[in-house]
């Protein structure tokens, strides 16, 4: 190994001044960590180090602590590593400089600068040596071509694919960097920058705008006698460069060498990339959007709000202005506008229908196919709308069918744009399938409707046939009041014939004559109402007061089979959102269930228990529980099944279809066991009115 001959004295930190320093001023060095330091005792070996050297050779403090300088010294130089510090401890030296590898913890080689400098005690022995390293492993390259001979460099020199310079920095009296003159350049200078006859003529003469952060850069250099690698652009050459300056030569000269390669190609490269990440970005964003759509159509019922969703999110992803969604109706046969953004009343009436061939939605209603005009104004098919369109403020729309899986039409999605548009492929390829989501919903809703519409007869058709089971109670609710209406006139004839008139009997009978009346109207108008086909009603209800309503109606059936009714209303329930007539069906059904239950029982009493409550949401709960023979299945759920029954005479379809209408509500409805007591009990609940 050889002492580093220093052919390049601006890239060297002088260690001679820091050997010189006294203990004080190493110390003071040590802390401020400005370069790598250590501490070491020829008795007790590494003894100290700062953080820097522990960063430059990549391992902890304590790390150091257990490790020698010779296991970390690349094996071709521990020699002369050695042999200068034998020279220390003779007394021969106090310190000395050389280059050196070392072998950082993982692995990689590094070349630094290492100065030692020794501490005496007063015998004269060494008591420890303070080592500085400098990493310059990234400028070595540099360096040994700056020592090669005038030959080699200038072959370098001149075969390097790097553009590189020796250029003289300018500075006012106020030592600001104003400009810098070229005094070398070599063969690849031209074709890295583009500059010819560079050599002897200053930037500012070359490129009189020339970027000042340039100039601050190389007068930094100059002055300050620190390297820097950095990227930057250089706007004047419409080019992009990597930098590794520094400065040559004596320091009152401020000339610094420059090393640099033009990166534009890269730099366009990484821009192109970037706006790959950036469409990638939006992919991701839009696929995202579009996974949240699909999930949240398990959850939301509501037709507008799904749809209003949708439109929102098509407008974001191609960032429309305006955007509308119309629903075919069959019976009509036009377009109507169901959700909108951004669009004023004006253009709302204009197109409440677009059945018309010309416009844009209705080209897709009858091509079944998508239609994108770039510019309305250009669009001859579009004329007849030109005005309307320049008073909403759009150029540019495109409409897209929404077609069922049968090719079937059930409406448009459309999205308008300020100014002339043209719609990428990709977010042509995320509208339909935002398209074929709504299309499900439209589909879904149809079925829905069309299932409704099924139970809704199924129900009616339950309702009539327990009206037919139920003829004995209905005559006997009737028979009573008429009995009343009956009795009470013939008192009042009797009355009105005796010689003495006693009006308070008569005002008294007729007063019972027109409260039966009422009751046997009452009956009759509950009966039609439960017989009645009728699209459903929600209002708030009291859920007692519709319980003892059915209990009035199947009154008469419980004395006939001798049951015994028992009820446990809570007093405070909250009202709940629902139909009178669809819920008394449930309740109904419930009862009649319980009571069918009861009739083969004669060795226990025959009891209904009809129980109303808050569950722990707060929510209503209702209790029907028989003393009957219990549930005649293995499987609870078979019950709700359409069709099952258990009775002999039975459809099947009661509890399917008051399962059907408590869900429709909201709620829910099980059956169980009783497990103390012998029977069955069913048990429902229903949402509170907020």
């Amino acid at each position: 190994m050889k002492l580093r001959p220093n052919p390049i004295q601006p890239l060297q930190r002088k260690p001679d001044e820091i050997l010189r320093a006294n203990e004080e001023r190493f110390r003071r060095y040590f802390d401020l960590g400005l370069i790598g330091m250590a501490m070491t005792s020829p008795a007790k070996g590494i003894i100290e180090v700062n953080d820097e050297i522990c960063r430059i050779l990549g391992y902890e403090r304590s790390e150091l602590l257990q490790k020698s300088w010779a296991e970390m010294t690349h094996p071709d130089d521990l020699e002369a590593d050695v042999a200068q510090f034998n020279r220390v401890l003779s007394g021969e030296i106090e310190g000395y400089t050389l280059d050196k590898r070392w072998i950082c913890k993982n692995g990689r080689i590094i070349d630094s600068i290492m100065a030692a400098k020794c501490m005496r005690q007063a015998d004269g022995s060494v008591d420890y040596l303070v080592g500085l390293l400098l990493d310059v492993t990234e400028r070595k390259r540099a360096e040994e071509a700056l020592r090669a001979s005038e030959e080699k460099y200038r072959t370098l020199y001149d075969s390097i694919d790097e553009g590189f310079c020796i250029i003289k920095v300018l500075f006012d009296e106020r030592d600001k960097a104003v400009d810098y003159r070229f005094l070398e350049v070599n063969p690849s200078f031209e074709e890295q920058t583009g500059i010819k006859n560079a050599q002897g003529r200053s930037m500012r003469e070359i490129a009189p705008a020339h970027e000042e952060h340039w100039f601050e850069i190389y007068g930094k250099i100059a002055l300050t006698g620190e390297p820097i690698r950095f990227e930057n652009a250089a706007s004047q050459l419409n080019r992009w460069y990597t930098v590794y300056a520094f400065r040559i030569g004596e320091p009152q000269e401020r000339n610094v060498a420059v090393f640099f390669r033009d990166i534009t190609a890269r730099k366009r490269t990484e821009t192109e990339l970037l706006g790959l990440e950036v469409e990638l970005a939006t992919e991701l964003t839009a696929m995202t959007r579009l996974n949240e759509f699909s999930r949240d159509l398990r959850s939301n019922t509501e037709l507008e709000s799904t749809l209003q969703w949708a439109l929102e999110a098509i407008i974001s992803l191609q960032n429309a202005e305006f955007g509308m969604v119309q629903l075919y109706n069959r019976t009509t046969q036009a377009l109507e506008i169901v959700v909108q953004h951004g669009f004023r009343k004006v253009f709302l009436d204009y197109f409440s229908s677009a059945n018309g061939e010309s416009s844009a939605c209705g080209r897709a209603l009858r091509s079944k196919q998508r239609v994108i005009i770039e510019d309305v104004l250009t669009d001859a098919d579009f004329a007849l709308h030109r005005d309307i369109a320049a008073s909403s403020g759009f150029r540019a729309v495109q409409a897209t069918p929404l077609l069922s899986r049968a090719g079937e039409v059930l409406g448009v999605i459309s999205t308008q744009f300020r100014e002339p548009h043209r719609l990428s492929s990709r977010d042509l390829r995320f509208t339909d399938l935002y398209a074929r989501q709504v299309m499900e919903i439209l589909e879904r809703k149809q079925t829905e409707e069309a299932l409704h519409s099924t139970q809704a007869e199924l129900a009616h058709v339950a309702r009539v046939v327990a009206m037919g089971e139920l003829t004995t109670t209905i005559a006997h609710e009737i028979n009573q009041p008429l009995t009343v209406i009956v009795t009470n006139a013939n008192a009042c004839q009797r009355l009105l014939q005796a010689d003495t008139v006693n009006l308070n009997e008569i005002r008294a009978a007729v007063t019972d004559i027109v409260a039966a009346g009422q009751r046997a109207a009452e009956v009759i108008t509950q009966i039609r109402n439960l017989l009645k086909k009728r699209s459903p009603d929600r209002i708030p209800l009291d859920i007692n007061e519709l319980i003892r309503e059915a209990i009035v109606l199947i009154r008469h059936r419980l004395e006939t089979h001798k049951i015994s009714i028992r009820t446990d209303f809570a007093p405070d329930l909250p009202s709940v959102l629902g139909d009178r007539i669809q819920l008394e069906q449930v309740v109904l059904n419930l009862i009649m269930n319980g009571v069918e239950a009861m009739i083969p029982i004669d060795q226990r009493p025959r009891v209904l228990t009809m129980r109303s409550a808050k569950d722990e949401a707060g929510n209503v709960l209702v209790e029907v529980k028989d003393s009957g023979i219990g549930l005649l299945t293995t499987s609870v759920e078979q019950l709700f099944e359409t069709f099952f029954t258990t009775k002999p005479s039975g459809m099947g379809m009661g509890l399917s279809i008051s399962r059907s209408i408590i869900r429709s509500h909201g709620g829910r409805l099980w059956a169980m066991e009783n497990t103390q007591h012998q029977g069955a009990t069913f048990q429902f609940s229903l949402p509170r009115v907020a």
